[in-house]
């Protein structure tokens, strides 16, 4: 009969059996516990940056996950500081539906993108392996219909300032300035402000904006209260103004008696008196050289500053002609388009009429100021040749280069302007100009027995806002108030140079 070993035996005999598995199962339960363990420190690791982990320009490494979310929100939702020259407006981004993608930053910064990732940060882990820290861009969104919204309804029309034209100053004869206006320039506001709100720390801008120059309005405001000063002083004759704009080019030129508006074409033929000095002048220029000599200076230096008329037919005769200079000044104008401005004779008295001249203006039947029938000119056509003057001093060019080639040149319109700028008397246009102020200008009257018909005033006047021309004729059938028409012509003179200073 077989024996078997009892159970002592056995039990002996499989004890290092059961050892093992306990030690292994001891092994098991150590190594489950670590791992729990590591897992446990690995999620809890996995809710902190990296260290040097920087997300949009923010160092968050070492930091908790919320942490750093709420550290993005804290810089990146700040409102943006908006000046618009001399105004501050706020921004906020909320406004705009601003919107940080946290998510997507931090995901992108703890590399748990995908398992493949995750398990390797694990393996990392385990082996003590500490990661590198990211350097992730900044990831948002706004709404640019929302920006565009905001900076024209909540900005451009509140804030945009409007220009203001040359206008009148209530109760005077002065002008307000005019006035640089400003538009808001949206395009490249939303560029700025783009920057503005992906920045960290520049958080303040400077809207650009476009500057809006003021129109040059037409002179109408001009000519009603040169009008109303005509009514206001009580003159009950015939008054002429031409004024050009030698800028521009704009003019304005009106007919007035009593008050009222008289058809100002063809144009009002005058007397023209010492006015006739300046196509004379011309005349004298053209026909002497480039160069002219000490007697030529001499002569036309006379010609302008001495007073009346009776030398003009020396200075004529020895600069212009011997034998028709009356012909040559009037075909001149002629050749100038000035076809109102003529000498018929010579200013010696009791000197014949050479021929007749008729012009549109003397020929008009519904105005007449009684002209001279030796020396005639227009206010448009002394004003267009002081502007020709001007022109050709400026710039070298016009009607005077065109028309009469190199007879006339750049030098000699200078010099015109000089001889000009001599003739003062503080009176007229003059008298109601700041003093010092540089004018070019030509006067005269047509006196018979020492009575006054006929007053003529035209210039070139210089202004900080612009040059400009201005011509004024007067005429009375019964006589021309000295006192009157100088305190006229002098506050008309005084409220054109306010227009033109505040240009």
């Amino acid at each position: 009969m077989r024996q078997y070993p009892n159970f002592s035996q056995r039990q002996k005999r499989h004890r290092p059996f059961y050892f093992i598995i306990r030690i292994l199962i001891l092994i098991f339960i150590i190594a489950i516990s670590i791992a729990g363990i590591q897992a446990y420190r690995f999620y809890h690791a996995s809710k902190i940056l990296a260290e040097g982990t920087i997300i949009a320009g923010i160092p968050v490494g070492g930091l908790y996950k919320k942490e750093a979310e709420q550290q993005l929100q804290e810089h990146y939702l700040r409102p943006i500081e908006l000046h618009y020259r001399e105004v501050n407006i706020t921004l906020e981004p909320e406004t705009i539906d601003f919107q940080l993608d946290t998510k997507s930053m931090i995901t992108e910064a703890s590399n748990s993108e995908s398992l493949n990732e995750v398990m390797n940060t694990y393996r990392e882990f385990v082996l003590n392996q500490k990661p590198t820290g990211e350097k992730i861009s900044l990831k948002a969104s706004y709404s640019k219909s929302k920006l565009y919204y905001f900076l024209t309804n909540e900005i451009s029309v509140r804030y945009d300032i409007i220009p203001l034209p040359v206008r009148p100053e209530v109760s005077t004869n002065r002008f307000l300035p005019s006035k640089q206006g400003s538009r808001l320039d949206v395009d490249q506001s939303i560029s700025v402000i783009d920057r503005a709100l992906h920045s960290l720390n520049d958080r303040s801008v400077e809207l650009p904006y476009i500057i809006l120059e003021p129109t040059r309005v037409g002179m109408e405001d001009l000519e009603q209260m040169l009008k109303q000063s005509i009514i206001n002083s009580g003159f009950d004759g015939l008054i002429a103004v031409y004024i050009l704009d030698l800028e521009t080019g704009q003019d304005l030129y009106f007919v007035y008696r009593l008050g009222e508006d008289l058809p100002k074409t063809p144009d009002v033929a005058f007397t023209a008196s010492s006015l006739i000095k300046i196509p004379i002048m011309v005349s004298a220029f053209k026909k002497i050289s480039s160069v002219p000599e000490a007697n030529e200076i001499k002569k036309i230096d006379a010609l302008i500053t001495i007073p009346g008329n009776l030398h003009l037919d020396d200075v004529m005769l020895n600069l212009i002609d011997r034998w028709s200079p009356t012909k040559i000044v009037t075909d001149d104008m002629l050749a100038l388009g000035l076809e109102n401005t003529f000498i018929a004779g010579y200013f010696k008295p009791d000197s014949v009429l050479i021929e007749l001249i008729n012009t549109p203006a003397n020929q008009r039947n519904d105005v007449s100021t009684n002209p001279d029938l030796y020396n005639q000119t227009s206010p448009t056509n002394i004003g267009k040749l002081l502007q020709d003057i001007y022109v050709c001093s400026q710039y070298g060019e016009g009607d005077l280069i065109e028309t009469f080639g190199g007879e006339i040149t750049r030098d000699e319109c200078r010099m015109m302007i000089k001889y000009l700028e001599k003739i003062k008397i503080k009176a007229l246009l003059e008298a109601g100009l700041p003093e010092n102020t540089p004018l070019a200008r030509m006067y005269g009257w047509e006196a018979v027995d020492g009575i006054i018909f006929t007053l003529g005033d035209a210039g070139i006047v210089r202004s900080p806002g612009g040059d400009y021309v201005v011509a004024t004729f007067i005429y009375h059938p019964v006589q021309v108030i000295w006192d009157v028409v100088n305190d006229l012509v002098s506050e008309l003179s005084g409220t054109t140079y306010n227009y033109f200073k505040v240009q």
